[in-house]
């Protein structure tokens, strides 16, 4: 089944801000979960791509905020 949200999750974090980037990974985390204990597989797909997007905006955090204090020194 197809529901088109991969598009809807995109536009969103688009135009998100960053702690609403933070959000939106939290409640694909959670879905996800909820969904896949009512027995719906596809939900661990949407748990995946919420923890995969946490992980890069982290990793891009850490990233961004050790070169910065590298060119202070």
């Amino acid at each position: 089944m197809h529901y088109e949200s991969g598009q809807l999750v995109r536009q969103a974090l688009t135009y998100a801000k960053p702690w609403q980037r933070y959000v939106i990974g939290l409640v694909m985390i959670v879905g996800g979960v909820v969904l896949v204990l009512i027995g719906h597989v596809a939900g661990g797909l949407l748990a995946v791509a919420g923890v995969l997007l946490l992980w890069r905006m982290a990793r891009n955090r850490l990233r961004r905020s050790s070169s910065i204090s590298g060119t202070a020194e």
